[in-house]
C-alpha cells in the first residue's frame, strides 16, 4: 500500500524532478507534488500541509540556502532534504546547520526512500516530544488554576516539607503570606490540637505523613493566626510519588470546619438554584428546539406546497403554448407565434426561478445530493452554450469556447455542472450590451489537479466595492426600484454553493465598462493518465441516454393505451391533447382509487401517475399496482409537481419506472413514453403490448 506524501520539489530541471518522483514511487510513496524553480514560486507553495521539501542545492535564480532561510522565516517545521548533483562536505554541513534534515547526491537516489523514512520518523518523534511537552505544561497550568480556584486551603511541599505551591485560600486561612521554598509544613503558622495542646510543626499531619510514608484522612488541628484568632480545621495530607515510585512531596488540604459547613450550606442552596435554572433553561431550549424543528418542517412544507402550486399551473401554461405553437389547435399567425413564444419564455423563466429557490434551500439545508459520474467536458460545455444561444443571438452577442485538449473528462454531477455553466453564461449574456462577446474557457492544471471553467464577457463590469456581494443569496448590485436588469440574485449564489459541494471554489475578476471573468475551479478527479489516453469518443455509458423520438405507430398496429392519472384538469387536458395527436389513446382518472379501478377493469399499456391527489395519492396507487399480478408489469411514469429533496427517491421506491417533474416538456414526455413502450414490447414474451410479463425492479 502506497504512503501518501505531499512534497514540494525545488528543481530547475524537469527531467531530474521526474527521476526523483520515480524513486519516490519505487520506495512505496504516492506523491502529491509540485515543482518550483524560483523564490516567488517557492513562497507561493509554502504551506503547513507539506510533508517534505526536496531541493537542489543551487539553482540559477534560487538555492537551498535561501529556501531554508525562508522556511525558518515563515516558522514552518517541514522536513528539508537536499538532492544535488554535486555538493561538497562543507556545504552539506552548513546546510544541515541551517536546518536541512539530510542531503543526497543525484547519482545515489536509491537512498532517497530510506532517508525520507528516517526524516519523517525524526519529525514524528520531535512533534510527539513537543506535543508531550506542551501537554505537560498545559497540565501544570490547569493544575495550578484548579488549586487556585478551590475554595479550601491547598498547598504542596517537597519531600522535606518546604512549600512549593499554595493557593490564596491557604494564605487566608493562615492569616499571612507564604514564602515559597522557605516556609514549611503549615506555612509557619502556630498549631495546637483541638483540646488546646500546643502542636510542634514536626508533629503536624503533613510532617507525620511525609515521615511515615502514608496519607492521613481528616486529622483535627487548630490554626492560630497572627491576630490570635483560632480556626478549627481538618487536614488531609496526600503523598506524591514520581513514575519510579519515589516519594517527591505531599499535598495537604486544610478545611476550616465552620467555613466548610457554611460553604456546604451555601453550595447546597446554589445547587438547588442551579438545578432550577437548568430545568427552566432546559425547558426553554426544548421549546426553542421544537419551534426550530417546527419552523424547519413548515419551511419544507411551504416550499413543497409552493413548488407544487406553482408548477401545476405552469404545466398548463407552458404545455398549451407549446401545443399552440405546433399548430395542434389550428393555424396561428406570425404575431400570435411571437406572443406564444413570449408566454413560453416567461413560463420557462419563472420555472428557472422556482428551481433556483428550491436548489438553494436544498444546499443550505445540506439536502443536496450530487450524482457523480464521468462527464465529458466538451459535451457539457457545448450543451451549456446551446442553452444560452437563443438569448445571445437575440442581442447579437458572439459566443465562443476554448477547451484545453488535455481536459477530456471529469468526475462530477453532470446536471449540476451544466447548471453552473448555464448560470454563468446567462449572467454574462444578460449584462453584456448588444454586439458584445461572451466566451467559455476550460483549463486543466495537472500539478494542482484542478480544472477551471472560466466565463468571460465584454459587458458592463463590476466595481470593486460590489464584488463581495456577488455570491450572496438574494443580493443584487442593481437592486433599486428602477433597476435595468431583472432576476432574483440566486444564480451566482448557487454557482458558489454547487462548486463547493463538488469540493471546488468560485471567484471573479472584473473591470467596470470592460467586462468580467468568473472562474469555477473543480477537483480533477479523473486520473490524468486515463484522461490523456482516453479516445476522442467517450464510452456509451458516459453519455446521457437521449433516445431519438421513435416514428409514429404504424396504422396497422393498435393504438397504445395510456392511463393518465391527474386531478388537475387544465394540465391533464394539455397532456391528453398532445398524446392524442401522437397516436395514443388516453384514458383519464382523477385520483388513485379511480386509477386502480380502471386499470383492473382494462389494463393500459402505460400509466402516467400524478402523486399529490385527493383520496388515494399516486404513491399508494403505484404500490398497489405493483402488488397486482395483472398490473405489475405495466410501466408507471411519475409526472408530478413535487420536486423537493427526496421526492424522486420516494416515487422510485414506490415502484415508478421514471420520474418527471412539472411543468413537463411534452417532447421529453413523448420520448420517455415511447422508450418504455419499446422496452416493454422488446421484453414481452409475445412481443406485443398487453402481454403479461414480470417487472424488473
Amino acid at each position: 500500500m502506497s504512503i501518501s506524501l505531499n512534497v514540494l520539489i525545488l528543481e530547475d530541471r524537469p527531467a531530474d524532478a521526474e527521476l526523483i518522483l520515480r524513486e519516490l514511487r519505487r520506495a512505496g510513496f504516492a506523491p502529491l507534488w509540485r515543482r518550483v524553480d524560483s523564490e516567488a514560486a517557492f513562497l507561493a507553495e509554502l504551506s503547513p500541509d507539506l510533508d517534505l521539501i526536496l531541493a537542489d542545492y543551487e539553482l540559477p535564480q534560487f538555492d537551498a540556502r535561501r529556501a531554508l532561510e525562508l522556511l525558518q522565516w515563515r516558522g514552518l517545521d517541514i522536513p528539508f532534504i537536499i538532492v544535488s548533483g554535486a555538493i561538497g562536505e562543507e556545504e552539506a554541513v552548513a546546510a544541515m546547520r541551517r536546518g536541512a534534515a539530510d542531503y543526497l547526491l543525484k547519482d545515489r537516489l536509491a537512498r532517497l526512500g530510506t532517508a525520507i523514512e528516517h526524516v519523517l520518523q525524526g519529525r514524528q518523534l520531535r512533534l510527539e516530544h513537543q506535543r508531550s511537552a506542551a501537554q505537560l505544561k498545559e497540565s501544570e497550568r490547569h493544575h495550578r488554576m484548579l488549586i487556585e480556584a478551590l475554595p479550601v486551603a491547598v498547598y504542596i511541599t517537597d519531600a522535606d516539607g518546604y512549600i512549593s505551591l499554595c493557593n490564596e485560600a491557604a494564605e487566608a486561612l493562615w492569616g499571612r503570606q507564604v514564602s515559597l521554598g522557605y516556609d514549611r509544613w503549615c506555612g509557619a503558622a502556630r498549631l495546637c490540637t483541638p483540646d488546646g495542646t500546643p502542636l510542634p510543626h514536626e508533629q503536624c499531619p503533613m510532617a507525620v505523613a511525609l515521615r511515615d510514608g502514608r496519607p492521613i484522612r481528616g486529622a483535627g488541628i487548630v490554626v492560630i493566626r497572627p491576630d490570635g484568632t483560632h480556626v478549627d480545621c481538618l487536614a488531609y495530607p496526600t503523598l506524591i510519588h514520581n513514575a519510579a515510585g519515589e516519594l517527591t512531596g505531599a499535598m495537604n488540604v486544610l478545611v476550616g470546619i465552620t467555613e466548610r459547613r457554611r460553604a456546604e450550606e451555601t453550595l447546597e442552596a446554589e445547587r438547588a438554584q442551579l438545578a432550577e435554572r437548568v430545568e427552566a433553561r432546559t425547558a426553554e431550549l426544548r421549546i426553542a428546539n421544537a419551534e426550530l424543528a417546527r419552523a424547519a418542517r413548515l419551511k419544507d412544507e411551504f416550499l413543497a406546497t409552493m413548488s407544487h402550486e406553482l408548477r401545476t399551473p405552469l404545466n398548463a401554461i407552458i404545455g398549451h403554448s407549446e401545443l399552440l405553437q405546433e399548430g395542434l389547435y389550428g393555424p396561428v399567425t406570425p404575431r400570435q407565434i411571437e406572443a406564444l413564444s413570449s408566454i413560453d419564455s416567461s413560463g420557462q423563466h419563472l420555472l428557472a426561478l422556482i428551481n433556483d429557490i428550491l436548489d438553494l434551500s436544498k444546499v443550505e439545508a445540506n439536502k443536496l445530493e450530487l450524482q457523480f459520474d464521468l462527464v465529458e467536458v466538451d459535451l457539457a460545455c457545448q450543451m451549456a452554450l446551446h442553452m444560452v444561444a437563443q438569448s445571445a443571438q437575440a442581442k447579437q452577442i458572439t459566443l465562443s469556447s476554448l477547451i484545453d485538449p488535455q481536459v477530456k473528462a471529469i468526475r462530477a454531477d453532470e446536471r449540476r455542472l451544466t447548471q453552473i455553466l448555464v448560470n454563468l453564461l446567462s449572467n454574462a449574456v444578460k449584462f453584456t450590451p448588444e454586439g458584445g462577446r461572451v466566451g467559455l474557457e476550460v483549463r486543466g492544471d495537472q500539478g494542482r489537479r484542478l480544472v477551471t471553467f472560466m466565463v468571460w464577457d465584454t459587458g458592463i463590469g463590476i466595481a470593486d466595492e460590489h464584488l463581495s456581494r456577488l455570491f450572496q443569496p438574494f443580493s443584487q448590485i442593481d437592486s433599486g426600484l428602477n433597476r435595468q436588469y431583472n432576476g432574483t440574485g440566486l444564480g451566482l449564489s448557487l454557482v458558489l454553493r454547487l462548486a463547493q459541494a463538488h469540493g471546488g471554489s468560485a471567484s471573479v475578476e472584473s473591470t467596470p465598462e470592460k467586462g468580467s471573468r468568473f472562474a469555477v475551479a473543480l477537483p480533477w478527479r479523473v486520473a490524468l493518465e486515463e484522461s490523456a489516453s482516453a479516445p476522442d469518443e467517450a464510452p456509451a455509458a458516459a453519455r446521457p441516454l437521449m433516445p431519438a423520438p421513435p416514428s409514429e405507430p404504424a396504422p396497422s398496429k393498435p393504438r397504445p393505451v395510456i392511463l393518465l392519472v391527474d386531478d388537475n384538469e387544465a394540465g391533464s387536458q394539455v397532456i391528453t391533447d398532445y398524446l392524442d395527436s401522437k397516436g395514443f389513446v388516453v384514458r383519464a382518472a382523477w385520483n388513485g382509487a379511480e386509477a386502480m379501478a380502471q386499470a383492473q377493469a382494462e389494463p393500459p399499456d402505460i400509466v402516467l401517475m400524478d402523486v399529490q391527489m385527493p383520496g388515494m395519492d399516486g404513491l399508494e396507487a403505484t404500490r398497489r399496482m405493483r402488488t397486482d399480478v395483472r398490473l405489475r408489469h405495466i410501466p408507471i411514469i411519475a409526472v408530478t409537481a413535487l420536486a423537493m429533496a427526496g421526492d424522486r427517491e420516494r416515487c422510485m421506491a414506490a415502484g415508478a419506472d421514471a420520474y418527471l417533474t412539472k411543468p413537463i416538456s411534452l417532447r421529453l414526455l413523448y420520448e420517455t413514453i415511447t422508450a418504455h413502450l419499446d422496452r416493454r414490447e422488446a421484453t414481452a414474451p409475445t412481443g406485443k403490448l398487453g402481454a403479461t410479463s414480470e417487472r424488473t425492479v
